[in-house]
């Protein structure tokens, strides 16, 4: 069973240490959009382990260091809600696709995604889960993208679109999204061929085969700007 909606005292505490989270309404677990809207309290520090604050400090714009500081402190309070080890006790090994995974609960499972100034998390309990976002927008080099990484059904809807300019974009995203979610939900990163997975464009929750595994996978337009899958393993 994934793990309930965050209670109100943990989206009160994200909204006193200055990061804004909102929950969205669709998909089997728990996902929310984070993002750092004022400034930061300085008490954001002390949720966050030695390896954390140390990665911080690299980054070479505010920006950047202020979007991962509200998303790693936003998966902390969130998992404190949803899975009750407190923030700052939290202990979070990475694997070598660089994948969260709280070792404080071996059946807690989170994943996350940058995109712009704002942070996709999820959570789960016990089933595998993958997240991805990404901003509209025109990609330069979409169509060698789509050589290379798409199934034949996939390129064709979107030679398409392309050819009748009705939203390539969009569509290049929805399905570019939802593979990234389903290899993360494997725990294959690209070592599998995306060309293996055929994801399609339909927005509504759809079971993708991948080899031995199934996959339930889905597509949510949060906003007009930005477009976010998840997958989650049967």
């Amino acid at each position: 069973m994934p793990p309930g909606a965050a209670s109100p005292d943990a989206m009160a505490a994200l909204h006193a240490f200055g990061i804004d989270v909102a929950p969205l309404p669709f998909g089997p677990f728990p996902m929310w959009l984070v993002a750092k809207r004022r400034p930061l309290a300085p008490a954001v520090l002390d949720l966050l382990s030695n390896a954390e604050r140390d990665r911080a400090a690299r980054f070479r714009t505010t920006a950047l260091r202020d979007r991962y500081l509200a998303a790693h402190a936003g998966l902390r309070l969130l998992s404190e809600s949803c899975f009750g080890v407190a923030a700052a006790c939290q202990r979070y090994e990475i694997d070598a696709l660089g994948k969260p995974r709280l070792a404080d609960d071996p059946d807690a499972r989170c994943n996350m995604s940058y995109s712009r100034n704002c942070a996709l998390i999820g959570l789960s309990r016990g089933a595998e889960i993958g997240v991805d976002i990404e901003a509209i927008r025109a990609i330069d080099d979409a169509p060698e993208l789509m050589e290379l990484h798409y199934t034949p059904r996939e390129k064709s809807a979107l030679h398409r679109m392309r050819r009748s300019g009705a939203g390539f974009d969009r569509g290049f995203l929805t399905v570019w999204v939802r593979k990234e979610a389903c290899v993360k939900a494997l725990g294959c990163g690209l070592s599998m061929p995306l060309t293996d997975l055929e994801c399609g464009m339909d927005e509504r929750m759809t079971t993708v085969e991948a080899g031995s595994d199934r996959l339930r996978t889905g597509v949510i337009q949060a906003s007009c700007d930005h477009v976010i899958a998840w997958a989650s393993r049967c």
